[in-house]
């Protein structure tokens, strides 16, 4: 029973859902909004994947186990201290967040933070260098502040012990104004001191202004430090680098705050190439991580999602809120606000979380004590790139940097990947030569180097790329990287292109190595002598095989359950029914493992589903009976599937000619021994044979027609038709795969729609010659409609169809578009059980009371239900008559009634349906009058052009008005000369209205329509056709068929609908109308130079259907 309702079940739910608040700058300095929008990204990246994970096992939990759905508020505060205090106590007061974080900047994350430290709540900041001095008091059993940002202290330590390794002795530092910048540069000069660096020539500046500056730098740096330290904003960085190149400063190395960003590069430029500066983070990092598994995973997401690489601040604040996220699993978070905050509070100071940012430690006041990373940038054309500097490996940093005249003048000749040549000194050698695999260009072009840890050069001559998911870059200089355990690399792409593909950890070990005696691609093959499909089998481990014996006894074994089932759904008794309502049920559910991915989660479900879907790939073990290797497999179970069905029927009827023989031998006999006539009825034999052999061979098709649909469709695939031979068939031209998934695709497509329409129309035909109800006919064909109502007789023909329908869905590669197609199958099978009732008897409703208990039943079926059980009354054919023949009566008692507006739209209604009965009546007294047709003439005009016949007239006219007379006659000359016509019901849907919603005079136009400036509604209660405003169009995307451009111009009328005066006269726009459309913007003029203001264009597609108009110009 556990596993009937797991079948069912295919989605769990979570428990509940906790909102993260926090306000950022969506408006205001450019810069500060492009800022704050890349950290919204990352958030709402961190928690559309959380969200995706909370039914799987990476999901976050709280502290009772339940599954967590996170959401998240970003309210603007405009760069504004007010409007962050006024945002962060409502959402504090209001309770609209569960969670706070904080601005994106330290001013505003300082006000954040007195106004959660005033109302007593917990927040988690990320901004840079919060906290960094004077950091709030611990308060005993009351909530804290908390901050993710690398400590002022700690951001030039790195970059300091770069420099000093390479061999600098002085250091210029220069100090920034504002107060933590001076805690940052007053640490780095004691830590520059403790380092080596020589204090008789260390010189500490803080200038006020950008002119004390530069000063300061002409007075004291012109002797050339070996390296320069600023501490500074992102201005002060700027001034920094303008002064030194103004004065020509020829420092080694320069270590500048804030070097990296955007805002410093679109001020500097190439200024800024080969400076080194600190920041926290850097994308290219590899950093273990709660949410994403790696901070890899996440910088991939981040780009195939947004289209660029997450920033330094919106790594804080992801590791921030994922920090938060890990903790609610290890505190109570629940009760009162500050009970709850206090909770989270004590668990976030013993937390240990592994983060995007790094691992997060918080210290007793709520810092972390973590130091920055040094980059190397480097500037170009496009934007600002930075790389990523190691204490260790100091071989990739470019020192000492170049000189300002280098910077500007140096230029790059050779593409990506190749050096200049230094030997060429004549045009017959190549200027730039490749580097190999692994190996790229510098910065400058004149030398080859390694790639760096987390990148790869896979072809000579080629570009360090990053390295993607699942690959093992840990070595610098990598050519070809090996997968990692959980993965399996595909190389056989005819451009060389690189696949990573996940597999399961327990099989693919790494390096494209198999566990055990697993082989193949993707370890799902096995090696001679063991398998991994059969009943025993372990998540697709490979073990022994079993011996051949019981192979055939389990072959045997399950040939006589498959003839049980055909032989008990052929009776097409009660319990006949029940088992073919079973073995339905057993295939849809079946399928559904497939699709919502329980098949993995089980062994008992894997089998369960083998044995009615997948018996020939797994059950009856073919590779073990056989030693079949991977292309053969496929191969056999193809053409098992091929042959199946028809060599059951050839069997079944020779089974049926031997036994009918046997049958009328023994009966000829018994009749020889009486005295009769010993003749063998030769129209006897063959019709038992017939009715026999197609009675058995209908309930074999019932039986198998999944299984053998299941073989075609897992024969093809809509993924990529080269990565198909490359997980598969290594060895297989991709021309030869293309054939063979399209005679897949081709059988599976015939047989699952020839089956149920073959069937269809014998029963049909039947049903026509009153034959369903015959004894002889019931035999041969009662299993498939014996058990439904009369009116139903179709329906078994139609569960063909869907189980068709599921089988096929099956084959979807994605698993979201998987579910939902298999959703909506699923309820428009239930509904049509629920709604249509077919089941004749209680014993037929079997799957009804299996699948039904999930549906809501629908209301209002308890007339019809009456029918079924009581019948009707012995007068009811009277009653419908008699109430029939009142009907006129009743109408003419209305019309002598009404008064007004109703009495003339009901006159108008009667009119209507008096044209049309005359109509009927004329059409039946003339279906028997034979008449000729009319021929249609040579160059006959389309009926909605015949206003528009050329006048024709004697008069000689001149030549300037014969050329007019051209260009107007060729207006004629439409592009689409005939239209379908369409109804009524496609052009208009009804609008009852009135009280009781009896009156049924107003129409809603369903096509796009156009009603011009000046256009008046009438008042509602007058109003007959509704044009809805959202289907109006003023403009038309017009093409010129001359100049072959395309034109917005704006409508003037329409001209002209094909389909009916009355839609012309409403303005509605169809395929083939012909609207006006003002020209005035193309410059036409006429030949006496006056300029064209209006043109006929006509609409070329279907303008309701693509949301907008197409139209060609008639010139």
């Amino acid at each position: 029973m556990r596993h009937a309702r797991l079948l069912l079940l295919l989605l769990p739910s979570a428990a509940g859902q906790l909102i993260l608040g926090l306000t950022l700058t969506l408006s205001g300095s450019p810069e500060e909004v492009a800022q704050s929008q890349r950290v919204q990204k990352s958030l709402e990246l961190l928690v559309s994947t959380a969200n995706d994970n909370a039914f799987g096992a990476n999901a976050f939990k709280d502290h009772r186990g339940n599954r967590l759905v996170f959401g998240l508020r970003v309210y603007d505060d405009q760069g504004l201290r007010e409007k962050v205090r006024e945002h962060y106590t409502a959402m504090i007061r209001d309770r609209l967040v569960d969670v706070l974080l904080g601005p994106a900047t330290q001013l505003l994350s300082e006000e954040a933070a007195q106004v959660a430290w005033e109302e007593r709540r917990t927040i988690m900041l990320y901004a840079y260098y919060t906290l960094a001095y004077d950091p709030y008091p611990i308060r005993a059993n009351l909530p804290g502040i908390f901050s993710v940002s690398v400590p002022a202290e700690e951001h030039m330590q790195q970059g300091l012990r770069i420099f000093r390794s390479m061999g600098a002795q002085s250091l210029a530092v220069l100090i920034g104004t504002q107060r933590h910048y001076q805690v940052m540069c007053n640490a780095a000069v004691q830590s520059a001191l403790q380092m080596g660096f020589l204090q008789s020539q260390l010189i500490v500046e803080r200038p006020a202004d950008d002119y004390e500056l530069l000063r300061a730098m002409q007075r004291k740096f012109t002797q050339g430090p070996d390296a320069i330290m600023l501490c500074g904003s992102e201005e002060e960085t700027i001034a920094c680098l303008m002064a030194s190149m103004r004065l020509n400063i020829s420092a080694q190395g320069m270590l500048l705050l804030h070097a990296d960003t955007r805002y410093v590069h679109q001020a500097a430029g190439v200024a800024v190439t080969q400076v080194v500066a600190p920041n926290s983070w850097h994308p290219s990092m590899s950093l273990p991580c709660r949410a994403f598994g790696t901070s890899d995973h996440y910088v991939r997401l981040h780009e195939l999602r947004y289209g660029d690489l997450p920033s330094a601040l919106a790594a804080a604040a992801t590791g921030g809120a994922i920090t938060v996220m890990q903790t609610l699993q290890n505190c109570a978070f629940e009760g009162p606000d500050v009970q709850k905050n206090t909770l989270l509070t004590q668990a976030l100071r013993l937390a240990g979380v592994d983060t995007v940012y790094g691992r997060v430690e918080f210290s007793g006041n709520g810092v972390v004590q973590r130091s920055a990373v040094t980059l190397q940038v480097e500037a170009s054309d496009d934007g600002v790139t930075s790389q990523l500097l190691d204490e260790a490996n100091t071989s990739s940093m470019v020192w000492p940097h170049p000189s300002w005249e280098s910077k500007f003048l140096r230029t790059q000749e050779c593409p990506a990947g190749f050096v200049t040549n230094p030997d060429t000194f004549n045009g017959s050698l190549a200027e730039c030569l490749p580097c190999p695999a692994g190996w790229t260009n510098s910065p400058t072009g004149e030398w080859c180097q390694e790639c760096t840890v987390g990148f790869f050069a896979q072809l000579p001559g080629s570009q360090c790329i990053h390295c993607p998911v699942g690959a093992n870059c840990a070595d610098s200089g990598t050519s070809v990287p090996a997968p990692v355990a959980g993965y399996y690399r595909l190389d056989g792409h005819p451009q060389q292109q690189l696949f990573f593909v996940a597999c399961m950890p327990d099989l693919c070990v790494g390096d494209n190595k198999c566990f055990g005696t697993n082989s193949g691609i993707l370890c799902h093959s096995c090696l001679p002598g063991s398998t991994n499909v059969g009943f025993v089998r372990n998540y697709l481990k490979c073990g022994s095989c079993l011996p051949r014996g019981l192979l055939a006894v389990i072959l045997i074994i399950y040939v006589g359950a498959v003839f049980f089932l055909v032989a008990v759904t052929a009776q097409a008794t009660a319990h006949g029914m029940i088992w073919k309502r079973i073995l339905n049920y057993w295939q849809i559910c079946s399928a559904a493992t497939r699709i919502g991915g329980l098949y993995y989660s089980s062994n008992f479900l894997q089998t369960v589903s083998d044995v009615v879907l997948y018996p020939f790939h797994t059950i009856l073990g073919p590779d073990c009976l056989f030693n079949l290797d991977s292309m053969s497999k496929e191969t056999f179970v193809f053409a098992v599937g091929l042959a199946l069905l028809p060599l059951i029927s050839v069997l079944t009827t020779i089974f049926f000619l031997i036994a009918t023989g046997v049958q009328l031998g023994r009966q000829q006999s018994s009749r020889k021994k009486r005295g009769g006539s010993d003749l063998v009825q030769i129209k006897k034999y063959f019709g038992q044979t017939l009715k026999g052999g197609t009675r058995w061979n209908v309930a074999a098709l019932y039986v198998l027609y999944c299984p053998t649909l299941i073989i075609f469709m897992s024969c093809f695939s809509f993924e990529s038709l080269d990565v198909l031979r490359m997980r598969y068939w290594l060895d297989v031209p991709a021309e030869r795969v293309v054939n063979f998934s399209i005679i897949s695709a081709c059988v599976s497509a015939l047989q699952g729609v020839a089956i149920p329409l073959v069937l269809w129309l014998v029963l049909r035909n039947l049903k026509k010659r009153h034959l369903l109800k015959d004894k002889t006919w019931q035999y041969v064909f009662g299993m498939l409609y014996n058990d439904f109502e009369p009116e139903f007789w179709f329906y078994e023909l139609s569960l063909f169809v869907k189980r068709f329908l599921f089988m096929a869905g099956s084959a979807i590669p994605d698993l979201v578009l998987r579910v939902f197609v298999f959703g909506v199958l699923g309820f428009v099978h239930l509904q049509s059980i629920v709604l249509l009732r077919p089941f004749s008897t209680m014993e037929g409703n079997v799957l009804h009371r299996l699948e039904t208990r999930f549906v809501l039943s629908c209301p209002n079926e308890y007339i019809k239900e009456s029918y079924k059980r009581f019948g009707k009354r012995f007068d009811h054919e009277e009653r419908l008559r008699k109430k029939k023949a009142r009907e006129p009566k009743k109408i003419s008692k209305t019309a002598r009634k009404l008064r007004g507006i109703k009495a003339k739209l009901f006159t108008k209604k009667r009119y209507t349906e008096k044209a049309t009965m005359k109509k009927t009546i004329k059409a039946h007294q003339e279906k028997d009058a034979k008449a000729d047709a009319e021929e249609v003439k040579p160059g006959a005009v389309p009926a909605y052009l015949l206003d528009r016949e050329q006048v024709r007239r004697t008069k000689v006219l001149s030549n300037m008005i014969k050329q007019k007379r051209k260009e107007k006659a060729g207006k004629w000359q439409v592009p689409i000369p005939k239209v379908k016509a369409m109804t009524e019901d496609e052009m208009f849907k009804i609008l009852r209205s009135g009280k009781r919603k009896k009156k049924a005079w107003k129409r809603i136009v369903n096509k796009v329509s156009f009603v011009g400036d000046s256009f008046t509604r009438k008042p509602p209660k007058f109003e007959r056709y509704i044009r809805p405003s959202a289907l109006r169009f003023k403009k038309a995307h017009v093409t010129h068929p001359e100049l072959k451009m395309t034109f917005c111009l704006e409508m003037v009328s329409v001209k002209k609908n094909p389909q009916s005066a009355l839609y012309t006269s409403l303005g509605v726009i169809t395929k083939g109308t012909i609207i006006e459309v003002n020209v005035s913007e193309l410059g036409l003029v006429t030949q006496t130079g006056k300029v064209i203001f209006a043109k006929y264009a006509q609409v070329t597609n279907n303008p309701d259907i693509d949301g907008c108009i197409n139209a060609l110009l008639l010139v």
